[in-house]
């Protein structure tokens, strides 16, 4: 599988609320590679009083943004980590993609007379091309590399001759 080429540029430390919902953080800006998955983090909270059914999903971009999960309930101040998940497959190199991730709430129980709530999360999603091996870069190690292996050999060689040398007129002097 290729390198998910993911960098996290901005994500702003400010909590979004409403009556009845928190979110954090308050925007997302993702720069990814083309044809590379990817994603990023919202924590959905409930201030109320009541457990609260919750829906996520972007307002454009369905095919290429969606939300893990993008419905459930939380207890009376409970918090969620929902997963955004960008697919760059449809998106041109270099090319920026601007939305709103919405988070609605609504009570549970329908008994009690309460108007639903919701937030928008500005996303911003930015194609990179990705970053393309030189086929070329890989195999420049291998010159350098056997040239070294030879030159080795060789002063090994060029040794052992030497010596083989030295110790035939150590033995033979008068040769």
């Amino acid at each position: 599988m290729k390198k998910l080429l993911l960098v996290l540029v901005a994500v702003a430390p400010l909590a979004a609320a409403a009556a009845g919902i928190q979110v954090s953080p308050s925007k997302l800006k993702l720069e990814i590679a083309t044809n590379n998955p990817a994603s990023a983090e919202l924590t959905v909270g409930n201030p109320t009083a009541d457990v609260q059914l919750f829906e996520v999903y972007p307002d454009d971009f369905a095919g290429i943004i969606s939300a893990n999960p993008a419905s459930f309930t939380l207890e009376a101040g409970a918090a969620k980590t929902v997963r955004i998940i960008v697919f760059s497959g449809k998106l041109k190199d270099e090319e920026t993609l601007a939305t709103n991730i919405s988070i609605l709430a609504k009570p549970l129980a329908d008994s009690r007379f309460q108007a639903n709530s919701g937030v928008k999360i500005p996303i911003i999603i930015s194609s990179i091309k990705p970053v393309e091996k030189n086929r070329l870069f890989s195999w420049t190690w291998l010159a350098p590399g056997l040239a070294a292996v030879v030159a080795s050999i060789g002063g090994v060689w060029i040794a052992m001759k030497k010596r083989a040398s030295v110790r035939l007129t150590k033995n033979n002097p008068g040769s």
